[in-house]
């Protein structure tokens, strides 16, 4: 099946207001990237751009994976029946609309709407979201 790409979003800070460190590895460039914000602090990630993947089959390579607070959040934008945006889960990969009878993974809370420059902001009580850069 043909899946239609949007426009690429990328990510450019960690802004961490939590008490907790976060690490960020982005599993698709290579060599790996990876980082960690220190609690109360921010950490500039370069340009990381947010990788596509709507089959579970590449996910092992095409996704960002977020530790924070002991919880391993995955990270991915996807195409689907409502439409295309970065998406978030605790659980890997988990999509597609097509057959209809699956649910499309959750948006990152935030602007995750496809395309711009975003940054990672993490409140004081450790929830995730992506605002505009």
């Amino acid at each position: 099946r043909l899946i239609a790409m949007g426009a690429i979003t990328e990510l450019h800070w960690v802004n961490n207001y939590s008490g907790s460190a976060l690490t960020i590895t982005n599993l698709e460039p290579d060599p790996v990237f990876a980082a960690t914000c220190p609690p109360g602090r921010s950490t500039f990630i370069s340009e990381q751009w947010v990788p596509w993947c709507s089959r579970g089959p590449d996910f092992a390579a095409h996704h960002i994976v977020i530790i924070l607070n002991g919880v391993t959040f995955f990270v991915w934008q996807d195409t689907d029946s409502d439409g295309n945006w970065v998406r978030l889960s605790t659980a890997g990969f988990t999509s597609s609309s097509i057959p209809p009878e699956f649910v499309p993974a959750e948006h990152f809370p935030g602007s995750a709407l496809e395309g711009g420059d975003r940054n990672v902001e993490v409140s004081s009580g450790g929830a995730l979201r992506l605002v505009n850069a």
